[in-house]
């Protein structure tokens, strides 16, 4: 499956070629976290696992940036990045992505 090639740490990429984030884990089944850095600080976000439409070194997505940007729902409050909280309970905690040797 598509999804089972997903790793954390991964860029998001838009139909249109925009870094949206990178890969934090899973919110349940359907949903995947991804993290939107900005001046410091990590922010949260949702995004259907429908949207993801390949899975190479990237997570490609078939929706543009713009849409993206609408649609994605915030996960919680901004964190800084270097001394960040764990991840909620309820979030799957996925594997560092590695370089293929």
């Amino acid at each position: 499956m598509i999804i089972d090639r997903i790793r954390r740490d991964m860029s998001v990429i838009s139909a249109d070629d925009h870094c949206v984030g990178f890969v934090c884990g899973f919110e349940g089944e359907n949903s995947l976290r991804i993290t939107c850095i900005s001046e410091g600080y990590g922010y949260d976000h949702l995004i259907p696992t429908a949207w993801v439409t390949a899975v190479e070194k990237y997570v490609f997505l078939d929706k543009t940036i713009s849409y993206v940007l609408a649609n994605w729902e915030h996960a919680h409050l901004p964190r800084m990045l270097a001394g960040s909280a764990p991840p909620p309970a309820n979030t799957t905690t996925l594997p560092v992505q590695t370089e293929a040797a």
